[in-house]
């Protein structure tokens, strides 16, 4: 599987139907299993400032980290799409759950997520 690693001046990238590892230049890292896309495609990303705005919180929601854009909206991919992102909690916060939320259809929805604790160096 192709690996590629972004500058900060790239925001885009491709992605065939033989997938693809992508790690982006703020250290998300994206993975595109083979068989995900039928057809080449261009995937387009911006991060966009902490803006409570931007996504629906409940009442006792924070918003931690900058809003990840992928485009173009509406694709559908074949296979599940891998998302890893570093969460470091707020000391002054007790962390009970990390929240991702995708937008489709103009509807917002919960994600499946599960934390993986980074093993020391």
């Amino acid at each position: 599987m192709p690996q590629l690693l972004l500058t900060s001046e790239l925001d885009s990238f491709p992605v065939t139907p033989r997938g693809c590892s992508v790690t982006l230049a703020c250290g998300i890292r994206l993975q595109f299993p083979a068989g995900a896309t039928t057809v080449p495609i261009t995937v387009h990303y911006r991060l966009l400032p902490p803006e409570p705005s931007l996504v629906p919180l409940g009442p006792h929601d924070s918003l931690l980290s900058r809003v990840l854009e992928l485009q173009p909206h509406g694709v559908a991919f074949q296979q599940d799409v891998g998302l890893w992102l570093r969460f470091v909690p707020p000391r002054a916060r007790r962390c009970r759950e990390v929240v991702v939320r995708a937008r489709s259809d103009d509807r917002w929805g919960d994600l499946d997520t599960r934390l993986e604790e980074e093993q020391p160096r």
